[in-house]
């Protein structure tokens, strides 16, 4: 069976669950609602809260059977089903393990069976895939700012600039002060931050964001190296909708992920690249020493 990521794995689960949940959730009371107004007429105080108590049940029920079915297709799928259960909870898709809610899941015995039986494993599957890839993985692994997004901040910086010079030079192309004030205001300002992000993003790409090794990682906000035995922390999290990659050093750093990478790829990197470099720093004794 083709293992799958962790992110195609959740990217899935809000498309089967997440979204129907919310189309039921709001979907029965705004059917009610258009119902009663173009054919009934009743109070919205009788005839809403019943649907909205409706709506939310169905909506629970049918979250409670799809992610059993969920979980089956993707512990299935998944090597690191430490990643997978983390990035599900962020996207409120599973709840964390020992909440009261899990067992509000409807299953049946012989998938409560396959899911513990699935859970078990997940160390062993994981080791190996980390044993897999030790042959694939190159000795150092680095992370670029993509080239389009720099030339699209550059692109968005002469638009913002063309905006504003053009209103000071040709005020009477605005049509209404509105215009004229986010011209003038907004345009100049937008295009300086604009030119900085491009300016910014441009020198980086010269050197990698990140890049980790067997011997350490580099971080190109301090163009700095640590060896593996530096690190205190490395973990990603995530703020929103945005992910960061979180390293502690002699300081801390918080690095937006907004290259070729996704937080499972840097999770799975940093143990397999940790793991090398403690074998390749271990002593090896001989039985007559």
């Amino acid at each position: 069976m083709q293992t799958i990521t962790p992110e195609k794995a959740v990217e899935r689960g809000t498309f089967i669950i997440v979204l129907p949940t919310l189309v039921i959730l709001a979907g029965i009371p705004m059917l009610a609602y258009y119902i009663n107004l173009h054919y009934y007429q009743f109070s919205l105080w009788y005839v809403l809260p019943p649907f909205i108590i409706v709506s939310f049940v169905l909506s629970w029920v049918y979250w409670a059977w799809m992610v059993v079915k969920w979980k089956l297709w993707a512990y299935e799928r998944v090597d690191d089903l430490t990643a997978l259960k983390r990035q599900a909870v962020d996207r409120n898709l599973i709840y964390a393990d020992g909440s009261w809610f899990n067992k509000t899941e409807i299953k049946t015995e012989a998938e409560i069976q396959r899911l513990a039986w699935l859970e078990n494993n997940a160390g062993q599957r994981y080791a190996d895939k980390l044993a897999e890839d030790e042959l694939l993985v190159p000795e150092a692994t680095a992370f670029y700012y993509k080239a389009w997004e720099t030339w699209v901040w550059g692109a968005l910086s002469l638009i913002a600039f063309w905006l504003g010079i053009s209103y000071y030079l040709h005020p009477e192309s605005a049509k209404t002060p509105r215009e004229i004030m986010m011209g003038k205001v907004v345009a100049i300002p937008a295009g300086i931050y604009l030119l900085y992000k491009f300016v910014t993003r441009l020198r980086r790409r010269k050197y990698p964001v990140l890049m980790l090794s067997n011997e350490g990682i580099y971080i190109g906000e301090s163009n700095k190296t640590y060896s593996w035995n530096e690190v205190a922390y490395f973990d990603t999290i995530k703020y929103g909708k945005t992910d960061y990659v979180k390293i502690h050093t002699d300081k801390e750093y918080e690095i937006e992920i907004e290259f070729d990478a996704t937080p499972s790829q840097l999770q799975h990197l940093h143990q397999l690249y940790c793991q090398r470099f403690i074998r390749n720093n271990t002593p090896i004794f001989n039985e007559e020493d």
